[in-house]
């Protein structure tokens, strides 16, 4: 999975080197899809490469965005070989900042992704280790569920119904909490034993779809 990182210096190397210095079309008014499109040919193009430079330009492309897009297509792709991503931004202290909210959704990627390796029961036994996170976790061994609960003043509840629907909203939640962005409904996670494949290209959209209305994606 790639890494990315952020330069004062805006030219092609880094860490004393010369380094693939991206092109990157105008993706502006484009879909997060067009991003993702042309990371993962990006990442194609340079598959020799260990370090992609790409300078920002506000009038083509959303920094965030794009290196959003480029940690997405670096997990779609089981023979990347590039390990980070460096954006070039003269206020490079400010560029960083406003892409915290997107390491969140790349943890929270990260965390499902791991998990959707595993077992039903193992599955379940993690999500109830969040517990380090700003909210609380019980669970009810009479009804088999877990609950995530953010605020007890919450009246919208979310129920889950089996593995898929429980990695989508556990990472929603993990995404929020770490983005320290209030999450306006409280979650019941039913333990089931269902033992569906689950792909990684459709759990990453599932979460990506609901993020984004907290989050600009």
């Amino acid at each position: 999975m790639i890494e990315i990182a952020f330069d004062k210096h805006l030219d092609p190397f880094f860490k004393e080197q010369e380094h693939p210095l991206l092109d990157v079309p105008d993706l502006c008014n484009k879909p997060f899809d067009a991003y993702i499109s042309y990371a993962q040919k990006a990442i194609k193009q340079y598959r020799s490469q260990k370090y992609l430079i790409a300078i920002s330009d506000d009038s083509h492309f959303d920094t965030n965005l794009l290196s959003l897009a480029f940690f997405i297509a670096s997990c779609l792709d089981n023979q990347n070989t590039v390990d980070c991503l460096v954006i070039k931004n003269e206020n490079y202290k400010k560029a960083f900042e406003n892409y915290k909210p997107y390491i969140a959704i790349s943890i929270g990627i990260k965390y499902a992704l791991r998990l959707i390796k595993e077992p039903a029961d193992v599955i379940y036994k993690e999500l109830k280790c969040l517990n380090y996170l700003n909210f609380s976790i019980k669970e009810d061994c009479v009804q088999n569920t877990i609950c995530y609960t953010f605020n007890s003043q919450n009246t919208s509840y979310i129920t889950t119904n089996n593995t898929f629907e429980a990695l989508v909203y556990a990472s929603l939640y993990k995404i929020l909490a770490l983005a320290e962005i209030e999450i306006p409904f409280n979650l019941n996670i039913r333990i089931t034993s269902d033992t569906r494949d689950i792909d990684a290209k459709e759990i990453i959209s599932t979460i990506l779809e609901k993020v984004s209305p907290y989050i600009n994606i």
